[in-house]
């Protein structure tokens, strides 16, 4: 369980998937303090099922790993770089070549 004065690894990747979700964590430290605090309830108020208290327990940390699995595949996908656009990979490389006959 991870709340408010935890610190660490554990901490740090939950500031980075929080940061890769949209949600500002504030520095990706590993200190569990009050702007990470204020992303895990945001977080857990966009998710109907979840009681909005600031602490990553079991179900908070099962659907923050549902949301960010797809997107750190994406991003390993991507070469490393997150899709924060949310388009389509494809889309942003151009328009069509036409030559003219």
């Amino acid at each position: 369980m991870l709340r408010n004065g935890s610190s660490g690894d554990e901490v740090r990747q939950l500031q980075d998937d929080l940061a890769l979700l949209g949600f500002d964590p504030g520095p990706i430290d590993g200190a569990f303090g009050p702007k990470t605090a204020a992303a895990v309830i945001a977080f857990q108020e966009s998710i109907d099922a979840l009681g909005a208290d600031g602490i990553v327990g079991p179900k908070t940390a099962a659907a923050l790993e549902r949301r960010v699995a797809p997107k750190r595949t994406a991003q390993r996908l991507a070469g490393g770089k997150a899709d924060d656009a949310g388009g389509d990979e494809t889309a942003s490389s151009g328009e069509a070549s036409t030559t003219p006959m």
